[in-house]
């Protein structure tokens, strides 16, 4: 596997599928890269929402397939360790 995307990177949905269509998402949607499980593994994206919200899980080719990069994050702590859960996010709107 490639480098994982960092937690906290902002990415905008730009391909839908009709699974995504009937729940309601929409392309341009924002979310970010939250942290990752270490139960789960690097390959599991939690992609969380405006509202700090951990609400979707992807592969990393999945999200790489459906999601353009906004800001890639700087964070160097993949699992979040002493650090903040991510909360709202007011740097883009959905």
């Amino acid at each position: 596997m490639k480098k994982p995307l960092p937690p906290k990177t902002v990415l905008r949905l730009v391909k839908l599928w009709p699974y995504a269509c009937r729940q309601g998402h929409k392309k341009g949607e924002i979310h970010r890269i939250g942290y990752y499980c270490k139960h789960c593994g690097l390959d599991v994206v939690w992609l969380v929402n405006n509202k700090g919200e951990y609400n979707w899980t992807a592969d990393q080719k999945w999200v790489k397939d459906h999601f353009e990069i906004i800001e890639e994050s700087k964070e160097r702590s993949l699992y979040g360790v002493n650090r903040p859960k991510l909360g709202k996010f007011k740097g883009h709107s959905i």
